[in-house]
C-alpha cells in the first residue's frame, strides 16, 4: 500500500467518475478492489446506487410507488419494469456492500483469534 487511508478516501471523493477511481486506486496501490472498497467502508464512505435512466415522468412514479403513503398497487397491475430494475439494482449494491463488509470482518475476526492465541502463549510462558 503506497497511500494512506486519507488520501485513498480523499481521492475518491474528488473523483467525478468514482467507481473507476476506486479500479485506479487499487492499481495505484498495487491491492485488490475490495481493499480499497474495505478502507473506504471502514471510513464511513457511502457508495451511491445506480442512477436513473429514465424521464422525468417515470421518477414521479417511482416516488410514488416507493413512498410510505403511497397506497399499495391492485394485484393486477404489475411493478413498472424500471422500478424493479432500480430495487434488484440498489439490492445488488447493498449485498456488494455487506459481502465486502463481511470479508473485511473475518479478516478482523482472524486478527483477533491470532492475537488472542499469542496473549495466552505469552501467558503460559510466565507461569
Amino acid at each position: 500500500m503506497q497511500m494512506t487511508d486519507s488520501e485513498i478516501i480523499k481521492s475518491y471523493k474528488e473523483a467525478k467518475e468514482k467507481k473507476k477511481q476506486i479500479e485506479i486506486l487499487a492499481q495505484l496501490n498495487a491491492c485488490p478492489v475490495t481493499t480499497i472498497r474495505e478502507i473506504l467502508i471502514a471510513n464511513g464512505v457511502q457508495f451511491p446506487g445506480p442512477k436513473p435512466k429514465k424521464a422525468k415522468e417515470e421518477k414521479t412514479e417511482v416516488v410514488a410507488v416507493i413512498s410510505k403513503d403511497a397506497p399499495t398497487l391492485p394485484a393486477e397491475k404489475a411493478l413498472p419494469e424500471f422500478v424493479e430494475k432500480t430495487v434488484q439494482e440498489h439490492i445488488d449494491s447493498l449485498r456488494e456492500i455487506i459481502a465486502v463488509r463481511e470479508e473485511h470482518l473475518a479478516k478482523l475476526k482472524a486478527e483477533e483469534a491470532e492475537l488472542s492465541r499469542w496473549l495466552m502463549h505469552m501467558h503460559m510462558k510466565e507461569a
